[in-house]
């Protein structure tokens, strides 16, 4: 095949690729069916709403984002009502499409980050691009409005023109490379985690060539474009700084729990690192993609640090230094200067490395560790785990064994990947689950009985019906002596309790908060005198014919299932205690 019929075919399955994405993206964004279970949402389309009643200039108040959503949102919203006579558009569903579109562009930067790292491989970029099309974490925030779909855009596009820019030293890139920062930082300001890394790519690229004077003349135009683009895609940021100083500093204790609150609750104890690979990344990739992520990781790591070492025991030759010990140090060609053939892939390499390991250990390192935090770093991982591939198969000298191996190790990541994609879209095809118990509790619950449900959730199901609903204080019931009389009250008087989610009787120990692992523990052993009468899920399944597979996933960190997916059970009173009773079970 020639090269102008291999362009053509290879764009051609690109266009599939991202068709695919767009499917897997823009599919059911009003998943709730009517209702909107996302509590960050709200805080966006808020600050959206003081720029529909205020003004475009007005303060939009949303300082523990960026506005560049914000404005996005009401830009787009202003197209519908006055060009396309849309008069009353959904502001979710905009946001949601954005976030699914923006989500849909990061697999073209992905295919073409892969194409400057991948340049003896044209199969490569096109296997990244597709693992990435099916990639639940991609898929799920992409259904979303919260900027992480956003800012993963704009962090990837940063990527691509930084190595544009290391390899040529272009101006424009350098200029294009701080605008998709300062985007990003405008978008959400913890996107500025990886500028230490891209300012130190800048500053130190073909130094010896272009010298430090110039070099710094470089890296103060990038810090000033960045500037810009920050202030225009966050303007009170800067003209509203004490508030924004406020609410960082606000949001930073609670990153790293100095500041407790009921919805982080779930962290304490977690440990840095292990929680991520256990808890979030086997969901967000899929094991196997996991797996060869960590591989490819581990292997571009020692790729680069061979790198740098030879170049620093170079250094250190040239220096002339005495040192007794260093002459007795051998390393092959540390008084030559380290050739490589490859450089260019190094530096590829450099950045993917970098740009993952800003993002994964800075988040991996905060209390908070919620899923959404990592996200930027999945598209790094996946291109990574075709590096590990690359590598492994690049060992073979024989070119009929590196084909065979090549492609038997894309195919081990692609259908896994593809499987899993499947799974977790299965989700948004389904009913949501919230709906679905709405539907039995209006089918099996008599009118005008009480249910007791736990406090703490966006909408709390049923979510129709004539029903007394008791929404109840959980998470300050440990603390407030007067709750517990309430409680017992509530429980007493009540036919029903719904469990809402895995967010309460999940994270509740016996050490910390025994009243509330108490009401749990008596509840589900029968000792409260509830049974259970039906239970609900969604989880990602795959189903052909009579077989079916299914990933429990309610184990995950927590944010990946109580918004989309979350488990619900319905107990019913079979038998009534007296109120000292329950005092006493709930005192233990």
């Amino acid at each position: 095949m020639n090269k102008y019929l291999k362009s053509r075919s290879n764009n051609i399955l690109l266009f599939v690729i991202v068709f695919t994405g767009i499917l897997t993206r823009f599919y059911k964004l009003d998943w709730g069916d009517g209702f909107f279970f996302h509590p960050d949402e709200y805080h966006i389309i808020g600050a959206v709403g003081k720029l529909i009643n205020e003004g475009l200039f007005a303060n939009p108040k949303l300082f523990s984002y960026g506005s560049f959503t914000v404005y996005l949102i009401y830009a787009v919203r202003s197209i519908l009502i006055h060009i396309f006579n849309i008069p009353d558009p959904n502001l979710f569903i905009i946001g949601r499409s954005l976030a699914a579109f923006f989500s849909t562009l990061t697999l073209v930067n992905i295919y073409l980050i892969s194409k400057r790292v991948f340049l003896k491989n044209v199969n490569f970029p096109l296997y990244v691009s597709l693992v990435a099309a099916f990639v639940p974490g991609l898929i799920q925030q992409a259904h979303y409005l919260t900027p992480e779909s956003f800012m993963t855009f704009w962090i990837t596009l940063s990527a691509y023109f930084l190595i544009k820019y290391s390899e040529k030293l272009r101006l424009s890139h350098l200029a294009l490379t701080a605008m998709c920062v300062g985007v990003a930082g405008g978008t959400k300001v913890s996107s500025f985690a990886v500028l230490p890394f891209v300012l130190t790519m800048v500053f130190f690229s073909n130094i010896k060539k272009s010298g430090i004077f110039k070099n710094l003349q470089r890296a103060i135009l990038f810090l000033t474009i960045i500037f810009v683009f920050f202030f225009v895609t966050f303007p009170y940021a800067i003209l509203d700084y004490e508030n924004f100083k406020g609410t960082t500093r606000y949001e930073s204790s609670l990153s790293m729990g100095d500041i407790k609150v009921f919805y982080t609750r779930s962290f304490e104890n977690t440990l840095p690192f292990i929680f991520q690979l256990t808890k979030i990344y086997p969901y967000i990739l899929g094991i196997v993609l996991m797996v060869f992520s960590i591989i490819g990781s581990v292997i571009a790591v020692l790729k680069i640090s061979k790198y740098g070492f030879r170049h620093f025991y170079y250094f250190l030759y040239r220096l002339r230094l005495k040192w007794s010990e260093f002459r007795q140090i051998k390393i092959p060609g540390a008084r030559t200067a380290p050739v490589y053939r490859n450089e260019k892939y190094i530096y590829n390499l450099l950045i993917l490395a970098g740009y993952f390991l800003s993002y994964f250990i800075f988040n991996s390192l905060l209390y908070t560790k919620w899923t959404r935090f990592v996200h930027p770093t999945i598209p790094f991982f996946i291109i990574l785990s075709f590096v590990g591939i690359s590598e492994i198969v690049g060992r073979f000298k024989d070119s009929t064994l590196k084909n065979r191996f090549g492609t038997i190790f894309s195919y081990a990541v692609i259908v896994p990947s593809i499987v899993t994609g499947v799974m977790f879209f299965s989700i948004y095809v389904r009913p949501d689950v919230r709906t679905t118990s709405t539907e039995w509790v209006k089918n099996n619950v008599a009118v005008n009985s009480i249910l007791l449900t736990e406090t703490g959730n966006t909408l709390e199901v049923p979510l129709i019906g004539s029903y007394t609903k008791i929404p109840f204080d959980f998470y300050n019931l440990d603390t407030n002596p007067e709750l517990l009389y309430k409680f017992v009250n509530d429980i007493q008087k009540s036919d029903y309790f719904i469990i809402q989610s895995r967010r309460i009787y999940k994270n509740h120990k016996y050490s910390e908060f025994p009243i509330v692992y108490n009401f749990y523990n008596a509840l589900f052993s029968g000792k409260l005198g509830f049974e259970e009468v039906a239970a609900f899920n969604s989880y990602p399944e795959l189903k052909i014919g009579n077989y079916k597979l299914e990933i429990p996933d309610e184990v995950a960190e927590e944010t990946w299932t109580v918004f989309d997916h979350p488990v619900i059970k319905i107990y019913r009173k079979i038998k009534s205690y007296p109120n000292n009773y329950y005092v006493e079970l709930l005192r233990r």
